[in-house]
């Protein structure tokens, strides 16, 4: 498995250059920003069937590190990646 600081760099630059726009990429940005956003509800699961064995095996490497402490995403790059795929419900 990939190492979780090598899937943020990862995940990072496919939501914000190479797929920017796409619904993995929105998939993959949630996981992303939830690491540092806990407490408010990014991710809906379905969301998850959208990425292929390379993106989802990114996206179970930043849920490692997160919940293994590896891992600790950068607030700029979290809300960036928040406010380019609209990511806050409308209800919070």
């Amino acid at each position: 498995m990939i190492e979780p600081r090598e899937a943020e760099k990862l995940v990072y630059d496919w939501c914000t250059r190479v797929s920017r726009g796409t619904t993995s990429a929105r998939a993959l940005a949630a996981i992303y920003a939830s690491a540092y956003m806990e407490h408010v509800p990014l991710l809906r699961f379905m969301d998850l069937r959208t990425l292929d064995d390379v993106r989802l095996e990114w996206a179970l490497s930043l849920i490692e590190g997160y919940v293994g402490g590896k891992l600790q995403i950068s607030w700029p790059r979290a809300v960036a990646l928040v406010a380019l795929y609209d990511l806050i419900p409308p209800e919070i």
